[in-house]
């Protein structure tokens, strides 16, 4: 968990070279993954869609894990 700028926590979830980071304002994620791209080699794939051999699909309800 990291605490936000305005004091949101940012959910990580790291496993060797996949990252998942998620949280309830899209501004404090974009600074995050700022600094992250600024300090690593890495690239934004946006929506989940796989991890760890896990399919997400987005529903009405919310994420699905499939």
């Amino acid at each position: 968990m990291k605490k936000g700028i305005e004091g949101n926590q940012l959910p990580i979830c790291l496993y060797v070279d996949d990252l998942i980071v998620t949280g309830s304002d899209v501004n404090e994620i974009e600074a995050f993954k700022t600094q992250m791209m600024n300090e690593f080699e890495m690239s934004d794939l946006r929506n989940l869609t796989y991890f760890l051999g896990m399919e997400f699909t987005e529903a009405a309800e919310g994420l699905v894990m499939h």
